[in-house]
């Protein structure tokens, strides 16, 4: 009997190669002829998936996005315990998730949001290499409208974050009353991007603290 191949499967698992190679040697070196000898596949089988190199890199970015929204969900739904509300798991669309998970970031406390903003930082191996893709993607992004979209996509998804994040900390009263929340979601995502490209450059336990850190002192400012 012949195998039954998951397309999708297998459409996953050639985009995350061509985040490996992109991480280690830059986007141009994530060739089809490259991935296919990595996946241990054919070229014809990677044309059988993505008729060209271009629709490669579209689909490796669009998972990219994907997987961050799934981290968001997942950090933005974990309470203080680290336990899922079960009121975000059980709502009905997108809008209804986001409107749950703004209401239940449950401690008040800024070191429980410092705690999920750092879940956005490369501070484990898998989001250092996603985080080296993306800036890869980023840049080639500059120059090609079909990439931008889904950068602008990603951007969109980080700023709502820090929305939400600050939105929480000025609902337990922690943000003085005077701070406008729009112009410091746009500054802490402004940070969040800083501390990632260090992180990148220099991902050892110091760079790790001082981020941390960093997090901290600005959130420290908003009170």
């Amino acid at each position: 009997m012949p195998k039954i191949v998951d397309e999708a499967e297998r459409k996953a698992r050639i985009a995350k190669t061509v985040w490996e190679i992109a991480a280690e040697h830059g986007l141009h070196a994530a060739t089809m002829r490259a991935v296919a000898a990595q996946c241990e596949l054919s070229v014809g089988a990677i044309q059988h998936s993505f008729a060209s190199q271009a629709r490669l890199q579209r689909h490796a970015m669009a998972l990219l996005v994907e997987q961050a929204k799934t981290r968001i969900e997942v950090v933005a739904q974990t309470d203080s315990n680290g336990m899922i509300d079960e009121s975000v798991e059980c709502a009905s669309d997108a809008g209804n998730r986001a409107t749950a998970a703004r209401a239940i970031i449950s401690s008040d406390q800024p070191e429980h949001v410092v705690l999920l903003l750092e879940q956005l930082l490369p501070l484990d191996k898998e989001r250092r290499q996603e985080a080296r893709a993306w800036a890869m993607f980023s840049n080639e992004a500059l120059f090609d409208d079909d990439l931008r979209a889904y950068a602008t996509e990603m951007n969109g998804l980080m700023e709502q974050f820090c929305r939400s994040c600050l939105e929480h900390l000025n609902e337990c009263g922690l943000v003085r009353r005077d701070a406008d929340l729009l112009v410091e979601a746009s500054a802490l995502q402004a940070l969040l991007d800083g501390l990632t490209l260090r992180l990148l450059a220099d991902p050892t336990p110091g760079t790790a603290a001082i981020a941390r850190q960093t997090l901290r002192r600005y959130l420290q400012r908003l009170q």
